[in-house]
Protein backbone atom coordinates (compact mmCIF):
# COMPACT_ATOMS: atom_id res chain seq x y z
CA UNK A 1 0.00 0.00 0.00
CA UNK A 2 1.52 3.44 -1.06
CA UNK A 3 2.46 5.45 2.18
CA UNK A 4 0.18 8.59 2.41
CA UNK A 5 1.91 11.50 2.70
CA UNK A 6 2.73 13.16 5.63
CA UNK A 7 0.03 16.23 6.97
CA UNK A 8 -2.73 14.47 4.47
CA UNK A 9 -5.92 13.56 6.32
CA UNK A 10 -6.88 9.57 5.04
CA UNK A 11 -10.41 10.33 5.40
CA UNK A 12 -10.48 13.52 2.95
CA UNK A 13 -8.01 11.90 0.21
CA UNK A 14 -10.24 8.99 0.36
CA UNK A 15 -13.32 11.93 -0.84
CA UNK A 16 -12.13 13.98 -3.04
CA UNK A 17 -10.53 10.33 -5.04
CA UNK A 18 -14.31 9.38 -4.77
CA UNK A 19 -15.78 12.28 -5.69
CA UNK A 20 -13.38 12.27 -8.77
CA UNK A 21 -14.99 8.70 -9.51
CA UNK A 22 -18.26 9.93 -9.11
CA UNK A 23 -17.84 12.90 -12.06
CA UNK A 24 -16.03 10.38 -14.40
CA UNK A 25 -18.85 7.96 -13.58
CA UNK A 26 -21.55 11.01 -14.28
CA UNK A 27 -19.83 12.18 -17.06
CA UNK A 28 -19.34 8.73 -18.99
CA UNK A 29 -23.24 7.95 -18.40
CA UNK A 30 -24.29 11.15 -19.95
CA UNK A 31 -22.24 11.25 -22.84
CA UNK A 32 -23.47 7.49 -23.48
CA UNK A 33 -27.08 9.21 -22.71
CA UNK A 34 -28.19 7.38 -19.73
CA UNK A 35 -28.44 10.00 -17.57
CA UNK A 36 -29.75 13.68 -18.33
CA UNK A 37 -27.78 17.07 -17.83
CA UNK A 38 -28.17 20.14 -16.16
CA UNK A 39 -28.18 23.05 -19.23
CA UNK A 40 -28.06 26.67 -18.89
CA UNK A 41 -28.33 28.49 -22.09
CA UNK A 42 -27.30 31.82 -21.30
CA UNK A 43 -24.50 30.64 -18.86
CA UNK A 44 -23.53 28.70 -21.69
CA UNK A 45 -23.22 31.58 -24.04
CA UNK A 46 -21.90 34.21 -21.44
CA UNK A 47 -18.83 31.33 -21.15
CA UNK A 48 -18.57 31.38 -25.23
CA UNK A 49 -18.46 35.37 -25.07
CA UNK A 50 -15.80 34.93 -22.25
CA UNK A 51 -13.11 32.62 -24.31
CA UNK A 52 -13.86 35.07 -26.78
CA UNK A 53 -12.74 37.95 -25.02
CA UNK A 54 -9.95 36.48 -23.05
CA UNK A 55 -8.40 34.98 -26.52
CA UNK A 56 -8.89 38.91 -27.85
CA UNK A 57 -7.11 40.35 -24.93
CA UNK A 58 -4.37 38.04 -24.93
CA UNK A 59 -4.02 38.78 -28.71
CA UNK A 60 -4.04 42.63 -27.92
CA UNK A 61 -1.75 42.37 -25.10
CA UNK A 62 0.67 40.21 -26.87
CA UNK A 63 1.01 42.75 -29.92
CA UNK A 64 0.79 45.56 -27.27
CA UNK A 65 4.25 44.17 -25.84
CA UNK A 66 5.53 43.74 -29.41
CA UNK A 67 4.67 47.40 -30.44
CA UNK A 68 6.71 48.56 -26.61
CA UNK A 69 9.72 45.89 -27.56
CA UNK A 70 9.33 48.11 -31.08
CA UNK A 71 9.42 51.63 -29.57
CA UNK A 72 12.32 50.59 -27.28
CA UNK A 73 14.57 49.03 -30.02
CA UNK A 74 13.58 52.33 -31.85
CA UNK A 75 14.96 54.37 -29.14
CA UNK A 76 18.13 52.48 -28.79
CA UNK A 77 18.75 53.10 -32.23
CA UNK A 78 17.63 56.48 -32.46
CA UNK A 79 20.17 56.80 -29.51
CA UNK A 80 23.67 54.81 -31.26
CA UNK A 81 22.55 57.05 -34.87
CA UNK A 82 22.68 60.79 -32.84
CA UNK A 83 26.02 59.48 -30.63
CA UNK A 84 27.23 58.83 -34.13
CA UNK A 85 26.26 61.98 -35.70
CA UNK A 86 27.96 63.54 -32.39
CA UNK A 87 31.08 62.04 -32.48
CA UNK A 88 31.39 63.02 -36.80
CA UNK A 89 30.33 66.70 -35.82
CA UNK A 90 33.40 68.65 -35.21
CA UNK A 91 33.28 70.87 -32.43
CA UNK A 92 33.94 73.74 -34.66
CA UNK A 93 31.11 73.62 -37.48
CA UNK A 94 28.01 75.63 -37.09
CA UNK A 95 25.50 74.56 -34.42
CA UNK A 96 27.73 72.21 -32.43
CA UNK A 97 25.70 73.34 -28.99
CA UNK A 98 22.53 72.88 -30.41
CA UNK A 99 23.54 69.50 -31.98
CA UNK A 100 24.44 68.54 -28.83
CA UNK A 101 20.70 69.71 -27.55
CA UNK A 102 18.98 67.83 -29.90
CA UNK A 103 20.68 64.62 -29.23
CA UNK A 104 19.93 64.65 -25.48
CA UNK A 105 16.13 66.19 -25.93
CA UNK A 106 15.62 63.37 -28.69
CA UNK A 107 16.72 60.63 -25.83
CA UNK A 108 14.61 62.05 -23.63
CA UNK A 109 12.07 62.31 -25.25
CA UNK A 110 11.86 58.40 -26.89
CA UNK A 111 12.63 57.76 -23.10
CA UNK A 112 9.14 59.74 -21.96
CA UNK A 113 7.58 57.90 -24.92
CA UNK A 114 8.24 54.68 -23.81
CA UNK A 115 7.67 55.04 -20.05
CA UNK A 116 3.90 57.26 -21.07
CA UNK A 117 3.13 53.76 -23.13
CA UNK A 118 3.66 51.76 -20.03
CA UNK A 119 1.96 53.32 -17.59
CA UNK A 120 -0.88 54.53 -19.42
CA UNK A 121 -1.74 51.46 -21.72
CA UNK A 122 0.31 48.50 -21.11
CA UNK A 123 -0.14 48.74 -17.01
CA UNK A 124 -4.12 49.15 -17.46
CA UNK A 125 -4.07 46.15 -20.44
CA UNK A 126 -2.14 43.91 -17.68
CA UNK A 127 -5.06 44.79 -15.24
CA UNK A 128 -7.58 44.60 -17.16
CA UNK A 129 -6.68 40.48 -17.88
CA UNK A 130 -5.18 39.88 -14.49
CA UNK A 131 -9.27 39.13 -13.73
CA UNK A 132 -9.30 36.38 -16.31
CA UNK A 133 -7.43 33.72 -15.01
CA UNK A 134 -9.65 33.79 -11.63
CA UNK A 135 -12.73 33.67 -13.61
CA UNK A 136 -11.84 31.14 -16.00
CA UNK A 137 -11.09 28.57 -12.48
CA UNK A 138 -14.17 29.59 -11.32
CA UNK A 139 -15.97 28.36 -14.30
CA UNK A 140 -14.25 25.19 -14.32
CA UNK A 141 -15.15 24.96 -10.44
CA UNK A 142 -18.68 25.80 -11.55
CA UNK A 143 -18.42 22.78 -14.05
CA UNK A 144 -17.57 20.36 -11.27
CA UNK A 145 -19.84 21.31 -9.04
CA UNK A 146 -22.29 21.21 -12.01
CA UNK A 147 -21.48 17.42 -12.50
CA UNK A 148 -21.79 16.57 -8.47
CA UNK A 149 -25.03 18.08 -8.50
CA UNK A 150 -26.25 15.63 -11.36
CA UNK A 151 -24.54 13.08 -9.66
CA UNK A 152 -26.46 13.45 -6.52
CA UNK A 153 -29.91 14.50 -8.41
CA UNK A 154 -29.41 11.01 -10.01
CA UNK A 155 -28.72 9.19 -6.48
CA UNK A 156 -31.58 10.38 -4.69
CA UNK A 157 -34.05 9.81 -7.65
CA UNK A 158 -32.54 6.24 -7.84
CA UNK A 159 -32.71 5.66 -4.02
CA UNK A 160 -36.52 6.99 -4.32
CA UNK A 161 -37.46 5.04 -6.94
CA UNK A 162 -36.13 1.69 -5.57
CA UNK A 163 -39.02 -0.90 -4.23
CA UNK A 164 -37.03 -1.28 -1.21
CA UNK A 165 -36.96 2.00 0.61
CA UNK A 166 -33.96 2.73 3.16
CA UNK A 167 -35.12 6.05 5.28
CA UNK A 168 -31.98 6.77 6.17
CA UNK A 169 -30.21 6.83 3.03
CA UNK A 170 -32.90 8.60 1.15
CA UNK A 171 -32.29 11.20 3.83
CA UNK A 172 -28.32 11.15 3.73
CA UNK A 173 -28.53 11.50 -0.22
CA UNK A 174 -31.38 13.94 -0.09
CA UNK A 175 -29.39 16.12 2.31
CA UNK A 176 -26.11 15.69 -0.10
CA UNK A 177 -28.28 17.09 -2.93
CA UNK A 178 -29.33 19.83 -0.65
CA UNK A 179 -25.11 20.63 -0.49
CA UNK A 180 -25.06 20.26 -3.79
CA UNK A 181 -27.25 22.21 -5.15
CA UNK A 182 -26.50 25.21 -2.51
CA UNK A 183 -22.53 25.22 -3.97
CA UNK A 184 -23.76 24.74 -7.22
CA UNK A 185 -26.12 27.80 -7.28
CA UNK A 186 -23.82 30.26 -4.86
CA UNK A 187 -21.07 29.62 -7.86
CA UNK A 188 -23.08 30.08 -10.71
CA UNK A 189 -25.22 33.34 -9.03
CA UNK A 190 -21.90 35.29 -8.95
CA UNK A 191 -20.68 34.01 -12.73
CA UNK A 192 -23.78 34.92 -14.07
CA UNK A 193 -23.43 38.77 -12.92
CA UNK A 194 -19.83 38.76 -13.31
CA UNK A 195 -19.58 37.42 -17.34
CA UNK A 196 -22.01 40.34 -18.86
CA UNK A 197 -20.24 42.71 -16.82
CA UNK A 198 -16.58 41.47 -17.90
CA UNK A 199 -18.03 41.21 -21.34
CA UNK A 200 -19.59 44.97 -21.74
CA UNK A 201 -16.21 46.22 -20.00
CA UNK A 202 -14.07 44.94 -23.05
CA UNK A 203 -15.24 48.59 -25.20
CA UNK A 204 -14.22 50.73 -22.02
CA UNK A 205 -10.89 49.12 -21.98
CA UNK A 206 -10.32 48.72 -26.07
CA UNK A 207 -11.55 52.77 -26.25
CA UNK A 208 -8.61 53.78 -23.62
CA UNK A 209 -5.94 51.44 -24.38
CA UNK A 210 -6.18 53.07 -28.16
CA UNK A 211 -6.73 56.82 -27.83
CA UNK A 212 -3.67 56.48 -25.15
CA UNK A 213 -1.53 54.90 -27.96
CA UNK A 214 -3.14 57.95 -30.35
CA UNK A 215 -2.89 60.44 -28.32
CA UNK A 216 1.18 60.33 -26.88
CA UNK A 217 1.85 59.18 -30.35
CA UNK A 218 0.01 62.08 -31.81
CA UNK A 219 2.12 64.34 -29.23
CA UNK A 220 5.44 62.54 -29.45
CA UNK A 221 5.46 62.97 -33.37
CA UNK A 222 4.99 66.44 -33.11
CA UNK A 223 7.40 66.88 -30.50
CA UNK A 224 9.79 64.58 -32.64
CA UNK A 225 9.16 67.07 -35.58
CA UNK A 226 9.93 70.03 -34.09
CA UNK A 227 13.70 68.71 -33.15
CA UNK A 228 13.31 66.99 -36.58
CA UNK A 229 13.07 70.59 -37.89
CA UNK A 230 15.45 72.26 -36.05
CA UNK A 231 18.45 69.41 -36.76
CA UNK A 232 17.20 70.31 -40.68
CA UNK A 233 18.20 74.04 -39.78
CA UNK A 234 21.23 73.10 -38.44
CA UNK A 235 22.12 70.96 -41.31
CA UNK A 236 21.43 73.95 -43.69
CA UNK A 237 23.78 76.10 -42.48
CA UNK A 238 26.31 73.88 -42.50
CA UNK A 239 25.98 73.21 -45.87
CA UNK A 240 25.96 77.03 -46.47
CA UNK A 241 28.94 77.64 -44.94
CA UNK A 242 30.38 74.70 -46.50
CA UNK A 243 30.17 75.99 -49.70
CA UNK A 244 31.04 79.39 -48.82
CA UNK A 245 27.80 81.38 -49.70
CA UNK A 246 28.46 84.51 -48.87
CA UNK A 247 25.29 86.77 -48.01
CA UNK A 248 26.70 89.98 -47.35
CA UNK A 249 25.35 92.17 -44.39
CA UNK A 250 27.75 94.96 -45.05
CA UNK A 251 25.87 97.85 -43.96
CA UNK A 252 28.34 100.43 -44.44
CA UNK A 253 29.23 102.55 -47.56
CA UNK A 254 31.72 100.95 -49.38
CA UNK A 255 35.12 103.16 -50.97
CA UNK A 256 35.10 103.40 -54.52
CA UNK A 257 37.48 100.78 -55.94
CA UNK A 258 38.41 99.05 -59.15
CA UNK A 259 35.25 96.85 -60.41
CA UNK A 260 36.24 93.45 -62.32
CA UNK A 261 34.91 95.59 -65.95
CA UNK A 262 37.84 97.87 -65.65
CA UNK A 263 40.28 95.17 -64.82
CA UNK A 264 41.94 93.99 -68.10
CA UNK A 265 40.91 90.38 -68.67
CA UNK A 266 43.46 87.57 -68.56
CA UNK A 267 44.70 86.44 -72.31
CA UNK A 268 42.95 83.16 -73.07
CA UNK A 269 40.08 83.40 -69.89
CA UNK A 270 36.93 84.08 -69.82
CA UNK A 271 36.06 87.48 -67.29
CA UNK A 272 34.32 85.72 -64.24
CA UNK A 273 31.32 87.94 -63.50
CA UNK A 274 30.87 88.09 -59.36
CA UNK A 275 27.67 87.56 -58.35
CA UNK A 276 26.01 91.11 -56.83
CA UNK A 277 26.41 91.61 -53.02
CA UNK A 278 23.12 92.76 -51.18
CA UNK A 279 23.89 95.79 -49.76
CA UNK A 280 22.05 99.09 -48.01
CA UNK A 281 22.93 102.11 -47.74
CA UNK A 282 24.27 104.63 -45.06
CA UNK A 283 20.63 106.24 -45.16
CA UNK A 284 18.98 103.08 -45.33
CA UNK A 285 20.50 101.79 -41.94
CA UNK A 286 19.83 105.27 -40.76
CA UNK A 287 16.09 104.74 -41.34
CA UNK A 288 16.34 100.90 -39.89
CA UNK A 289 18.09 102.08 -36.88
CA UNK A 290 15.27 104.92 -36.29
CA UNK A 291 12.35 102.11 -37.05
CA UNK A 292 14.07 98.93 -35.19
CA UNK A 293 13.91 101.73 -31.91
CA UNK A 294 10.09 102.50 -32.59
CA UNK A 295 9.27 98.44 -32.71
CA UNK A 296 11.62 96.22 -30.76
CA UNK A 297 9.48 93.84 -30.84
CA UNK A 298 8.55 93.56 -34.83
CA UNK A 299 10.00 91.03 -36.74
CA UNK A 300 13.08 91.78 -38.97
CA UNK A 301 10.55 91.71 -42.16
CA UNK A 302 8.36 93.98 -40.84
CA UNK A 303 11.62 96.66 -39.63
CA UNK A 304 12.40 96.78 -43.41
CA UNK A 305 8.93 97.41 -44.61
CA UNK A 306 8.36 99.94 -43.20
CA UNK A 307 11.67 101.52 -44.39
CA UNK A 308 10.63 100.68 -48.01
CA UNK A 309 13.51 98.72 -48.38
CA UNK A 310 12.74 95.67 -50.25
CA UNK A 311 15.06 92.55 -51.57
CA UNK A 312 16.90 92.16 -48.74
CA UNK A 313 17.12 88.34 -47.70
CA UNK A 314 16.12 87.47 -44.07
CA UNK A 315 19.91 86.15 -43.41
CA UNK A 316 20.98 89.61 -43.89
CA UNK A 317 18.61 91.41 -42.21
CA UNK A 318 18.95 89.67 -39.35
CA UNK A 319 22.93 90.43 -39.49
CA UNK A 320 22.10 94.15 -39.45
CA UNK A 321 19.38 94.04 -36.72
CA UNK A 322 22.37 92.09 -34.40
CA UNK A 323 25.38 94.45 -35.57
CA UNK A 324 22.60 96.88 -33.99
CA UNK A 325 21.72 95.42 -31.44
CA UNK A 326 22.08 98.09 -28.68
CA UNK A 327 18.72 99.84 -30.33
CA UNK A 328 16.39 96.50 -29.92
CA UNK A 329 14.93 95.85 -26.12
CA UNK A 330 17.34 93.13 -24.25
CA UNK A 331 15.67 89.89 -22.77
CA UNK A 332 15.49 89.97 -19.32
CA UNK A 333 16.93 86.52 -18.06
CA UNK A 334 17.63 86.09 -14.63
CA UNK A 335 20.96 84.45 -13.97
CA UNK A 336 20.66 80.74 -12.86
CA UNK A 337 22.53 79.28 -10.17
CA UNK A 338 23.24 75.58 -9.04
CA UNK A 339 19.92 75.55 -6.57
CA UNK A 340 17.78 77.21 -9.45
CA UNK A 341 18.67 74.05 -11.68
CA UNK A 342 18.35 71.56 -9.28
CA UNK A 343 15.17 72.60 -8.54
CA UNK A 344 13.98 73.19 -12.25
CA UNK A 345 14.68 69.42 -12.83
CA UNK A 346 12.93 68.09 -9.72
CA UNK A 347 9.93 70.38 -11.01
CA UNK A 348 10.00 69.10 -14.64
CA UNK A 349 10.35 65.37 -13.10
CA UNK A 350 7.00 65.88 -10.97
CA UNK A 351 5.17 67.58 -13.51
CA UNK A 352 6.19 65.18 -16.70
CA UNK A 353 3.04 63.29 -16.49
CA UNK A 354 0.72 66.21 -15.98
CA UNK A 355 -2.60 67.01 -17.86
CA UNK A 356 -1.48 70.48 -18.41
CA UNK A 357 -5.06 71.49 -19.86
CA UNK A 358 -6.31 71.26 -16.48
CA UNK A 359 -3.83 74.01 -14.98
CA UNK A 360 -4.52 77.60 -15.07
CA UNK A 361 -1.81 79.56 -15.74
CA UNK A 362 -1.56 83.48 -14.18
CA UNK A 363 0.74 85.87 -15.04
CA UNK A 364 1.36 90.15 -15.05
CA UNK A 365 1.99 91.93 -17.55
CA UNK A 366 2.95 95.75 -17.99
CA UNK A 367 1.48 97.92 -20.22
CA UNK A 368 2.06 101.80 -21.01
CA UNK A 369 0.85 104.79 -23.58
CA UNK A 370 3.94 104.39 -25.59
CA UNK A 371 5.02 100.62 -25.21
CA UNK A 372 5.16 97.89 -22.46
CA UNK A 373 4.85 99.22 -19.40
CA UNK A 374 2.40 99.56 -16.39
CA UNK A 375 0.53 97.20 -14.96
CA UNK A 376 -2.53 94.33 -16.37
CA UNK A 377 -2.91 91.11 -15.24
CA UNK A 378 -4.69 87.76 -16.62
CA UNK A 379 -5.02 84.32 -17.35
CA UNK A 380 -4.78 81.86 -19.64
CA UNK A 381 -6.83 78.78 -20.01
CA UNK A 382 -9.81 79.41 -21.85
CA UNK A 383 -8.52 82.86 -22.08
CA UNK A 384 -9.58 84.23 -18.51
CA UNK A 385 -9.28 88.10 -18.16
CA UNK A 386 -7.59 89.99 -18.59
CA UNK A 387 -8.01 91.75 -15.16
CA UNK A 388 -6.70 95.01 -14.66
CA UNK A 389 -4.47 96.59 -11.73
CA UNK A 390 -5.79 100.33 -11.26
CA UNK A 391 -2.49 102.30 -11.51
CA UNK A 392 -0.66 103.56 -8.33
CA UNK A 393 -2.08 99.88 -6.54
CA UNK A 394 0.58 98.08 -5.03
CA UNK A 395 0.09 94.26 -4.82
CA UNK A 396 1.05 93.20 -1.12
CA UNK A 397 -0.89 90.08 0.17
CA UNK A 398 -3.81 91.74 1.32
CA UNK A 399 -4.12 93.55 -1.90
CA UNK A 400 -3.50 90.43 -4.01
CA UNK A 401 -6.21 88.46 -2.47
CA UNK A 402 -8.77 90.94 -2.44
CA UNK A 403 -8.27 91.60 -6.33
CA UNK A 404 -8.68 88.15 -6.97
CA UNK A 405 -11.49 88.35 -4.91
CA UNK A 406 -13.02 91.10 -7.06
CA UNK A 407 -12.25 89.50 -10.74
CA UNK A 408 -11.21 86.19 -10.70
CA UNK A 409 -13.37 84.41 -8.07
CA UNK A 410 -16.48 86.60 -8.38
CA UNK A 411 -16.29 86.57 -12.63
CA UNK A 412 -15.12 83.10 -13.19
CA UNK A 413 -14.51 80.53 -10.42
CA UNK A 414 -17.23 80.50 -8.51
CA UNK A 415 -19.45 79.64 -12.19
CA UNK A 416 -17.53 76.40 -12.21
CA UNK A 417 -18.91 72.87 -11.14
CA UNK A 418 -17.33 71.15 -8.21
CA UNK A 419 -15.70 68.17 -10.43
CA UNK A 420 -13.86 71.25 -12.42
CA UNK A 421 -12.17 72.94 -9.16
CA UNK A 422 -11.42 69.63 -7.91
CA UNK A 423 -9.11 68.88 -10.81
CA UNK A 424 -8.23 72.54 -11.67
CA UNK A 425 -4.37 73.38 -10.84
CA UNK A 426 -3.80 76.70 -10.11
CA UNK A 427 -0.27 78.38 -11.25
CA UNK A 428 1.11 81.29 -9.99
CA UNK A 429 5.17 82.55 -9.49
CA UNK A 430 7.30 82.63 -6.95
CA UNK A 431 6.01 86.71 -6.10
CA UNK A 432 6.54 87.17 -2.60
CA UNK A 433 2.69 88.33 -2.52
CA UNK A 434 1.46 85.04 -4.56
CA UNK A 435 3.62 82.73 -1.68
CA UNK A 436 3.24 84.38 1.43
CA UNK A 437 0.92 82.72 4.46
CA UNK A 438 -1.77 84.93 4.27
CA UNK A 439 -2.07 84.46 0.60
CA UNK A 440 -1.82 80.44 0.87
CA UNK A 441 -4.17 79.99 4.02
CA UNK A 442 -6.81 82.26 1.47
CA UNK A 443 -6.43 80.01 -1.43
CA UNK A 444 -6.97 77.21 0.95
CA UNK A 445 -10.41 78.49 2.05
CA UNK A 446 -11.24 79.40 -1.28
CA UNK A 447 -10.89 75.52 -2.19
CA UNK A 448 -7.30 76.00 -3.90
CA UNK A 449 -5.63 73.94 -1.38
CA UNK A 450 -1.66 72.54 -1.30
CA UNK A 451 -2.50 70.05 -4.08
CA UNK A 452 -4.10 72.05 -6.81
CA UNK A 453 -1.27 74.78 -6.16
CA UNK A 454 1.41 74.52 -9.04
CA UNK A 455 5.07 74.73 -7.16
CA UNK A 456 6.75 77.69 -9.58
CA UNK A 457 10.47 76.95 -10.12
CA UNK A 458 12.33 79.86 -9.50
CA UNK A 459 13.76 82.18 -12.17
CA UNK A 460 12.31 80.22 -15.21
CA UNK A 461 9.84 82.56 -17.07
CA UNK A 462 10.54 80.69 -19.95
CA UNK A 463 8.44 77.98 -19.11
CA UNK A 464 5.33 79.81 -18.47
CA UNK A 465 3.40 79.77 -21.47
CA UNK A 466 1.33 82.70 -20.44
CA UNK A 467 4.40 84.79 -21.42
CA UNK A 468 4.03 84.02 -25.31
CA UNK A 469 1.07 84.74 -25.37
CA UNK A 470 1.69 88.50 -23.76
CA UNK A 471 4.24 88.52 -26.27
CA UNK A 472 1.52 87.92 -29.11
CA UNK A 473 -0.84 91.07 -27.08
CA UNK A 474 2.05 93.02 -26.81
CA UNK A 475 2.66 93.19 -30.50
CA UNK A 476 -0.70 93.31 -31.46
CA UNK A 477 -1.31 96.74 -28.88
CA UNK A 478 2.31 98.13 -30.57
CA UNK A 479 2.02 97.22 -33.60
CA UNK A 480 3.75 99.30 -36.16
CA UNK A 481 4.84 101.48 -33.29
CA UNK A 482 1.53 102.61 -32.16
CA UNK A 483 1.12 105.01 -28.65
CA UNK A 484 -1.84 106.02 -26.94
CA UNK A 485 -3.03 109.04 -25.05
CA UNK A 486 -4.66 107.39 -22.27
CA UNK A 487 -4.30 104.87 -19.89
CA UNK A 488 -8.22 103.40 -20.61
CA UNK A 489 -7.17 103.68 -24.54
CA UNK A 490 -4.72 101.64 -23.85
CA UNK A 491 -6.01 98.82 -21.61
CA UNK A 492 -9.03 98.75 -24.37
CA UNK A 493 -6.52 97.96 -26.45
CA UNK A 494 -5.32 94.95 -24.35
CA UNK A 495 -8.49 93.85 -23.89
CA UNK A 496 -9.32 93.99 -27.75
CA UNK A 497 -6.14 92.19 -27.90
CA UNK A 498 -7.07 89.25 -25.52
CA UNK A 499 -10.16 88.91 -27.39
CA UNK A 500 -8.66 88.11 -31.12
CA UNK A 501 -6.17 85.61 -29.64
CA UNK A 502 -6.92 82.15 -31.86
CA UNK A 503 -8.16 79.34 -29.62
CA UNK A 504 -6.17 77.31 -31.48
CA UNK A 505 -2.73 79.57 -30.71
CA UNK A 506 -3.88 78.93 -26.97
CA UNK A 507 -4.34 74.85 -27.52
CA UNK A 508 -0.74 75.20 -28.95
CA UNK A 509 0.76 77.03 -26.27
CA UNK A 510 -0.79 74.20 -23.33
CA UNK A 511 0.33 71.50 -25.77
CA UNK A 512 4.33 72.90 -25.54
CA UNK A 513 4.50 72.65 -22.09
CA UNK A 514 5.31 68.70 -22.77
CA UNK A 515 8.13 69.95 -24.60
CA UNK A 516 9.47 72.49 -22.30
CA UNK A 517 9.45 69.76 -19.74
CA UNK A 518 11.67 67.84 -21.93
CA UNK A 519 13.75 70.43 -22.96
CA UNK A 520 14.36 71.49 -19.40
CA UNK A 521 15.33 67.42 -18.28
CA UNK A 522 18.06 67.67 -21.20
CA UNK A 523 19.64 71.39 -20.42
CA UNK A 524 19.46 69.87 -16.80
CA UNK A 525 17.81 72.71 -15.52
CA UNK A 526 19.20 75.78 -17.57
CA UNK A 527 17.03 77.99 -19.79
CA UNK A 528 15.20 76.27 -22.68
CA UNK A 529 14.94 79.19 -24.73
CA UNK A 530 11.23 79.59 -25.66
Amino acid sequence: MAEISKGVNPGKLASNVQKRISRVQEKMMQKLGKSDETKDIAFEEGVVNFNKQMAEGIKLQRDLRAYLEAVKTMHECSKQLQSCLEDIYEPDWVGKEEMDVITEETDVLWGDFHQKLVDSALISMDAYMAKFPEIKARIAKRDRKLVDFDSARHHFASIQKSKKKDEAKLAKAEEELGKAQKVFEEISCDLQEELPSLWNSRVGIYVTTFQSLAGMGEKFHKEMCKLNHNLCDIITKLVEEQQTIEVAANHNVPAESESDETKPASKGRKKRVEKPRCKITARELRKVKRAAAKMPLATSLAIFQSCNITGVPKSTRCAILRDMAKVRKAESRPPLNKTHKLKCQDWAKKYLKTDFSKVLWTDEMRVSLDGPDGWARGWIDELVGPFRVEDGVKLNSQSYCQFLEDTFFKQWYRKKSASFKKNMIFMQDNAPSHTSKYSTAWLARKGIKEENLMIWPPCSPDLNPIENLWSIIKCAIYKEGKQYTSLNSVWEAVVAAARNVDGEQIKTLTESMDGRLLSVLAKKGGYIGH
